[in-house]
């Protein structure tokens, strides 16, 4: 099964990390982040007003002339739970997946206004719920830790 997702923001990790691009599932608490380039981040956080990159034209142009449509992009994970993408195409009743950069994927789904889809494999290893009850419960565990660990250093400080 898969989750429409919806593009957020585009955010610095650190300075030797690099860009993110947030996503966040419609209507649910996932979360995920997909690293992107400079290039990449720019076009993503412009918005509607970004120039839209040729090649993403090309490829829509080409599906076109082919006879086919681009469906939507979906974000997943492989075998080694890294994340991959993939263009969902149709043509006539034939289905086709065309693998590509995560980042790609996200530009294209921007610039030509096609759905995000996200699998559930790919929220289950590499999504983050942002659910408030488990925060609230997380953020509880952590002040309990806390807690403990300032009564622990009081302690052996005396």
């Amino acid at each position: 099964s898969v989750s429409t997702m919806t593009l957020m923001s585009v955010r610095s990790t650190t300075s030797q990390k690099g860009l993110v691009a947030i996503l966040v599932e419609d209507g649910g608490p996932a979360v995920v982040a997909v690293p992107v380039n400079p290039r990449e981040g720019l076009l993503l956080s412009a918005g509607e007003s970004a120039t839209i990159p040729t090649w993403t034209t090309l490829v829509e142009q080409v599906c076109q002339t082919l006879g086919g449509e681009i469906d939507a992009v979906e974000l997943d994970v492989d075998a080694d739970a890294a994340l991959c993408a993939r263009v969902l195409l149709t043509q006539g009743e034939t289905a086709y997946q065309v693998p590509c950069a995560p980042a790609e994927a996200l530009v294209i789904a921007q610039c030509l206004e096609f759905p995000i889809a996200a699998s559930a494999k790919l929220l289950q290893l590499r999504g983050l719920a942002l659910d408030t009850q488990e925060l609230s419960l997380r953020f509880a565990r952590w002040r309990e830790e806390l807690a403990t660990m300032a009564a622990d250093e009081a302690a052996s400080s005396t």
